[in-house]
């Protein structure tokens, strides 16, 4: 990014795009406006817990820097890759912008991890705490976990698809006569091979770190309730995030692709005599059409999967197995 006048200016010598100051205080004050939002939700829900001893807010403190951090690199990273979008500043190499949703996850996944390993141990040498099993099915809210599973095999599947399409490593080819038009990018291998990558590392890093929270010690001196409330909380921020990370990379490739079939349903090389090589084919429109409505219904699902609540009809938490820790 450089600024030219009154234009800021993102890309390299080579080649760039220019924007007048005023589109680009809007997008950023937008930006940062919407990243206010959500990590004042995220503090207010944090504070709005009870905390009973030092311990818990303690325990409380850092899993809200976990999620604060996680989340906001998480934003940052899907701005980063709108702002490059809408802005038209697009990378050289086409799979580097596919993978900037993978990119956003690492980002929250690692966070969050990182938050378990350093979890605040009990101190002194008598510590409480009650001891209960769980797994990951107990800390995680079941429907933005399956509504992940659901994006993931849903990427796999139209990657698989568009692959066997494609004429090629990245385009549709459209030939008339002698004359002939690759039209892309198109998600075939060349796209498909590191975004299902992508997905299948996210989606396996995501349950290592439900794991992670599900097996992490207890808070010393709250009930079982309380600490099976603070694991679901941080459950809850990794699957949501993730959730969205995958419906984005899936509208993704519904966008790429539905804008190639578009083209095919325009006409193709006007000639001398008026007419064209080749007439558009309405169905290749239609199928384009009906691929970037899919993608829309897709963003949307994925962002209602984020801000609608958590249903109250939830599990009881595990009976405790024991109540004293000494050391």
């Amino acid at each position: 990014m450089r600024f030219n006048g009154g234009s800021v200016c993102i890309g390299g010598p080579s080649g760039s795009a220019c924007f007048p100051w005023p589109e680009f205080w809007v997008y950023a004050g937008s930006a940062t406006l919407l990243l206010a939002l959500v990590l004042g939700v995220l503090l207010w829900d944090a504070r709005r817990v009870p905390t009973p001893s030092e311990a818990a807010r303690r325990a409380n403190r850092h899993a809200t820097l976990a999620s604060v951090v996680g989340i906001a690199m998480l934003v940052i990273v899907l701005m980063w890759m709108a702002f490059a979008f809408v802005l038209g500043a697009r990378p050289t190499d086409g799979r580097v912008a596919a993978s900037l949703p993978a990119l956003a996850g690492a980002c929250l996944l690692a966070a969050q991890a990182v938050g378990q390993l350093t979890w605040p141990r009990p101190s002194g040498s008598r510590r409480e705490a009650e001891l209960a099993p769980r797994g990951v099915a107990d800390v995680t809210p079941s429907w933005p976990r399956r509504l992940g599973i659901v994006w993931a095999g849903a990427s796999l599947v139209l990657l698989g698809v568009f692959a066997l399409v494609a004429d090629g490593p990245r385009s549709l080819v459209r030939e008339a006569g002698r004359y002939s038009e690759a039209i892309g990018p198109y998600p075939g291998w060349y796209y498909g091979v590191p975004m299902a990558l992508a997905v299948l590392v996210t989606v396996g890093a995501a349950e290592l770190v439900l794991r992670m929270i599900a097996t992490r010690p207890a808070v010393a001196g709250v009930s079982a309730e309380w600490d099976l409330h603070l694991r679901r909380r941080s459950a809850a921020h990794v699957t949501r995030g993730i959730q969205l990370v995958l419906a984005i990379t899936v509208a993704g490739i519904l966008v790429a692709a539905g804008w190639v079939h578009l083209s095919l349903g325009h006409d193709y090389v006007e000639l001398a005599s008026g007419g064209f090589a080749d007439e558009g084919s309405p169905a290749q429109g239609y199928l384009g059409g009906a691929l970037l409505i899919a993608a829309l219904c897709v963003v949307l699902v994925g962002l209602a999967g984020v801000v609608i609540p958590q249903g109250r009809g939830r599990r009881k938490a595990p009976a405790a197995v024991g109540a004293t820790v000494i050391s």
